[in-house]
């Protein structure tokens, strides 16, 4: 056989053994999917939106702790060169500007995906128990990301020496911002 006729061989037997592959493989791949392969399964989903819900919070409260420690530092070093109170004062302010806009963005996030998920689970005829777990942990997310907005901003106002808590616990000097960030 020649060069060309022995390739042409090699790869008609090639197409062969993949198309005898292929067609050993679908009863398989065809029987593991659902009714309508094009449909996904609203578990699947369910559970992709409370991974991407909790995935967004866990950005958010990474951010604020990043931004309420850069602060503090910057609140100390500032204080070490004797910079005056107005300046400490802005510098903090920045601060917390920050971790209210971080917290009301991640906020913001999370009620979009969750109305998102919520749509495509009912488009899907989902179980009313999967949204169910997407609000459980939007509620959780949000929380928790108030939460975190709440420890980063008493630790900048203790870092400017106002106590920053009162007995109970509750911030003296600061907006509690939970509240506000979990109204849908």
């Amino acid at each position: 056989m020649s060069g060309i006729a022995a390739r042409t061989t090699s790869l008609a037997m090639i197409a062969a053994v993949a198309a005898s592959a292929l067609l050993c493989a679908a009863p398989r791949v065809a029987s593991a999917q659902d009714a309508d392969p094009a449909q996904p399964d609203p578990r699947m989903v369910a559970l992709r939106c409370v991974e991407d819900i909790h995935g967004t919070a866990h950005q958010a409260r990474s951010r604020i702790g990043d931004t309420s420690r850069r602060t503090v530092r910057f609140i100390g070093f500032l204080e070490s060169q004797g910079a005056p109170d107005p300046v400490l004062a802005m510098a903090g302010a920045e601060g917390r500007d920050r971790i209210v806009t971080i917290a009301s963005h991640g906020a913001d996030l999370i009620n979009a995906r969750t109305r998102r998920c919520l749509g495509v689970l009912r488009e899907l005829g989902a179980e009313p128990e999967l949204a169910q777990k997407v609000l459980e942990a939007r509620a959780r997310s949000l929380n928790s990301i108030g939460e975190s907005a709440e420890r980063g901003l008493v630790a900048i106002a203790r870092s400017l020496g106002f106590g920053g808590a009162d007995e109970a616990g509750a911030p003296d000097t600061i907006e509690e911002p939970g509240a506000a960030l979990i109204e849908a």
